[in-house]
């Protein structure tokens, strides 16, 4: 009766002594967590709204709260945060809070309505650091990584395990207009390094991304030659990435500087000849300045 929106049935159910609200079926699902599962807004409010719900004692209610926003299910989410019995920040088995669960999804309207609810942390990360927004960014979600632009509690310098903030993952995606977005937003700080002293241009340089690439090389903000722990330059990343593409973008750059030496005493021609990359060196001798 509750996973098929019976609320007749399930308030004559309740009205009995005798019907136990909080039990469970062979797979331990309790009806409240049916009602949730199935989307059933209205059988979770009349649930709710039964003193007799233990919720300490079904904790599979709360990930029906993660799996309701995860699935975009606005109804049940909306019924949950105006009853407000329920820790809104706790997390699911993977680490997940509910509010980064809706992100994760891009459930846009969803993230509206958690923003709203002043109880729900939308900084909290997950164990590797990652916060929320450096979710959104990772899966392409354009439109929820406009939200934080008129939320004054996103963290913009919030750090990964790895040092990294969500420039990084931005550029490293290619996503063109979360990359823009993000560097119009003066909050985000672009001389930022990672924990191997890397900047976005070397992250950029590393993974080959063409579009990214050129945005930051237009930026008159980004620092075109920064070392990092190993004294070596984003050009060198490209030369090791072996991406002609991306080499030639950064050689056309009168500013890259194509004579630095790294901590081994390498230029970035003779780093092409020690490892071999015989393509770029060729792509680097018609580039000769």
């Amino acid at each position: 009766a509750a996973a098929r929106g019976r609320v007749d049935i399930v308030k004559l159910l309740l009205a009995r002594d005798e019907v136990d609200i909080n039990s469970t079926d062979g797979g331990g699902i309790s009806p409240m967590c049916a009602a949730m599962y199935s989307n059933q807004a209205d059988v979770v409010r009349v649930f709710l709204a039964d003193p007799r719900l233990d919720i300490t004692r079904n904790g599979q209610t709360c990930m029906g709260f993660h799996m309701a926003a995860g699935r975009g299910q606005q109804g049940v989410v909306r019924v949950m945060l105006e009853h407000g019995r329920f820790d809104v920040n706790l997390r699911d088995y993977n680490n997940y809070t509910v509010f980064a669960r809706a992100v994760s999804n891009g459930h846009t309207r969803i993230v509206q309505m958690l923003m709203r609810d002043e109880r729900v942390d939308i900084n909290l990360p997950q164990s590797s650091g990652i916060t929320p927004i450096m979710l959104a960014v990772h899966r392409g979600h354009a439109d929820i990584v406009g939200l934080p632009m008129v939320d004054y509690r996103i963290d913009m310098d919030a750090r990964a395990s790895d040092g990294s903030t969500l420039i990084f993952p931005a550029a490293r995606g290619g996503c063109v207009p979360i990359l823009r977005r993000l560097l119009a937003d003066s909050r985000v700080k672009l001389d930022v390094r990672d924990n191997l002293w890397q900047t976005v241009l070397h992250a950029v340089a590393q993974e080959g991304v063409e579009g990214a690439g050129r945005i930051l090389l237009k930026d008159e903000r980004v620092e075109i030659n920064p070392v990092n722990d190993l004294r070596r330059t984003p050009l060198f990343h490209t030369i090791d990435a072996c991406n002609g593409v991306i080499v030639k973008l950064f050689l056309e750059d009168e500013r890259v500087d194509v004579f630095h030496v790294d901590n081994l005493g390498f230029t970035p021609m003779t780093f092409a000849a020690d490892t071999e990359r015989r393509g770029i060196i060729s792509l680097m001798a018609q580039h000769r300045r």
